[in-house]
């Protein structure tokens, strides 16, 4: 088992390190965004988990307010490089 991890790891390696050099602006931009939304992606469900703790508590207009607050900022952040090539538009 130790020896085909290793033989992947020698694989792996000279490739991700190969694409770091080779990146443009765009991708390095792409990547980036994906980690951010990953991270939100987290966030968000660490909220809604919350929000529901709230209501099972008792907390209902709490709750609702970070469920809903919750939601609204994952549809902005989802949609930020859509709403930002709607408003270069007008």
């Amino acid at each position: 088992m130790v020896s085909i991890g290793g033989g992947l790891m020698l694989l792996l390696v000279p490739k991700s390190a190969l694409a770091a050099t080779i990146a443009t602006a765009d991708q390095t931009f792409s990547n980036l965004w994906h980690a951010v939304m990953n991270i939100v992606d987290w966030i968000v469900v660490g909220v809604f988990v919350f929000g529901g703790v709230a209501w099972m508590f008792g907390h209902r207009p709490k709750a609702l307010e970070l469920i809903i607050g919750g939601s609204a900022g994952y549809i902005l952040a989802r949609h930020a490089i859509d709403i930002r090539d709607f408003l270069k538009q007008l």
